[in-house]
């Protein structure tokens, strides 16, 4: 599962977790699927093909097949969980609550098929039931600014060099093709009938990710600043600035702190000492999760989140930055949020008038 959360897995299930990949010979992917006329269409489609293999070391190749729409092996494998929760229903079988059960349930449900399910030349013996947290659908990885006309009459995709995508309209089984690492090739026997390959470059839409961040002529006050703290938003979007203390450990001379809220903020009502920190009855405080700096890489700030329990640190609202709106990272990648350059240089202005 590698499942963060510390609550046990049901005896029927293991952890199965490793640093390392599944897989580290593959060299090649295909993707095969049905689709409609409509069905994953579209710029940023080709796009996340496009960057695969700059991004991942992968390449792929993606074959997509309007006239098998209906048949292919993914509408049964997502006609499977659907059977399993409709028994359940049916008898009073308890599922569990929100994505995580409905996972743990999938799994002690999927483990194996009873038989191999065969497609045409491809056999299918083995099922992955899985969880991903939502910050590991990263819009700015698979968002391009436009796409290709045409595109609609393609059928055969892949990455062809770094940030390039080839298309044609059928995937062509020649000898020559079928030979040929990239399963095209300029020797094509049957061009006439799967059309000539074709290539393009298309770029990623800049305004995801875009940071707004502004400082705000209306400063609030302690009080109504709490009220707009809350546990809510995107992952990279859910970012406060900190104040940095004079009396603070500082040993990477950082210029501010970012942390993200993980609870409502609270008025204490009796004097009491949290993390070393003393406040008195009356204190506002808010539970946060610091953002780590790791380092730098052209200008653009790197963190991780702070790991361990997810109800965070007690912090004072009132070393929270309240004048500073529209703060977000630019980019979250591989456990790592990128801070752009651009927030940087503005915050650490705003910060030093």
């Amino acid at each position: 599962m590698g499942s963060s959360t510390t609550r046990p897995l049901p005896a029927t299930l293991v952890e199965a977790t490793t640093c390392e990949p599944l897989h580290a010979e593959l060299k090649r992917l295909i993707d095969k699927r049905d689709r409609c006329a409509a069905q994953f269409q579209g710029k940023d489609a080709f796009y996340s093909n496009q960057e695969s293999e700059s991004r991942t070391h992968t390449k792929i190749v993606d074959l997509s097949e309007t006239v098998c729409h209906g048949k292919g092996v993914s509408d049964a494998f997502s006609n499977c969980p659907t059977s399993h929760l409709r028994t359940a229903a049916k008898e009073n079988e308890p599922v569990g609550p929100g994505a995580r059960g409905l996972t743990l349930f999938l799994a002690s449900k999927m483990k194996r098929p009873s038989t191999p399910k065969t497609d045409k030349w491809m056999s299918f013996d083995e099922q992955l039931v899985a969880y991903y947290p939502e910050e590991a659908f990263d819009k700015t990885l698979f968002t391009a600014e436009a796409g290709y006309d045409g595109s609609s009459q393609d059928h055969f995709f892949a990455n062809s060099g770094l940030h390039r995508l080839a298309a044609r309209h059928l995937r062509c089984f020649c000898d020559t093709c079928m030979t040929d690492p990239k399963l095209y090739s300029p020797d094509c026997q049957l061009k006439e009938w799967c059309g000539s390959v074709r290539h393009y470059n298309l770029k990623g839409d800049e305004s995801v990710g875009r940071v707004n961040a502004r400082p705000s002529r209306d400063i609030l006050t302690v009080e109504q600043f709490a009220t707009t703290l809350r546990p809510a938003g995107e992952p990279c979007e859910r970012v406060i600035v900190c104040i940095v203390h004079e009396d603070d450990t500082n040993p990477l001379n950082e210029p501010f702190y970012l942390a993200r809220v993980v609870s409502r903020a609270r008025t204490l009502d009796k004097d009491c000492l949290i993390g070393g920190n003393e406040y008195k009855a009356g204190h506002t405080v808010v539970n946060i999760k610091w953002y780590l700096y790791t380092g730098d890489s052209r200008g653009d700030r790197l963190y991780r989140l702070q790991p361990g329990d997810s109800r965070g640190v007690v912090y004072s609202v009132g070393s929270i930055v309240r004048n500073i709106s529209g703060v977000k990272f630019k980019t979250y990648e591989r456990g790592r949020y990128i801070l752009g350059r651009t927030t940087v240089n503005k915050l650490t202005r705003w910060l030093s008038e």
